[in-house]
């Protein structure tokens, strides 16, 4: 085996060294920048999640109102939070399949879920029954949107599961307290 003089070989070490330091720095670089590119098409997505479901929402609070405070919601005014309602349903839907390498399984599950219990609950309740029942499910919706998202997001602090317990007790059942009255009793 030839004799590499010293000097060529600090050199062809030091060359190999600053190479491999390039290319793994390059490679953590360009790593971190694809994770924070998803990670804010994951925020927009989400975004627009929870835009279309407080669109959806707002029909649910203006029936509420009539319902509880004895006021009245034109039916132009009903037409249009319609109209609004389902063209929010239709985003959030288009939104989901649009991103469907992007959004959880777990997070599309839970909304066709909630999907699911809507239609079921206009089909087989009343009026009252439907729209309590639909404050339920959009609230509750929201509330374990926001837990997951957290958690995809990494943003979930120490004290949020905490938090997220103790605001479901206190609020749910002012939530039932408030509108009982209006309900019919349970078959």
């Amino acid at each position: 085996m030839p004799d590499i003089p010293a000097p060529l070989l600090t050199a062809l070490i030091s060359l190999l060294g600053s190479f491999i330091g390039a290319w793994l720095a390059a490679r953590f670089a360009l790593s971190r920048f694809y994770s924070e590119k998803v990670w804010e098409r994951k925020t927009a997505a989400y975004t627009a999640i929870f835009d279309a479901l407080h669109d959806m929402n707002r029909w649910y609070e203006e029936h509420i109102l009539e319902f509880t405070h004895d006021t009245t919601v034109t039916p132009e005014r009903a037409e249009q939070l319609g109209k609004e309602s389902r063209a929010a349903e239709a985003a959030l839907r288009h939104r989901l399949l649009s991103e469907t390498w992007l959004i959880p399984d777990n997070i599309a599950g839970r909304i066709d879920l909630a999907f699911a219990e809507l239609e079921v609950a206009k089909r087989n309740t009343g009026w009252h029954d439907y729209l309590y029942g639909r404050g339920r499910t959009m609230s509750t919706l929201i509330a374990d949107l926001q837990r997951m998202t957290r958690q995809d997001l990494r943003l979930q602090g120490p004290l949020s599961p905490l938090w997220r317990n103790l605001r479901f007790h206190l609020f749910m059942p002012k939530f039932e307290r408030r509108y009982r009255k209006y309900l019919r009793p349970p078959h």
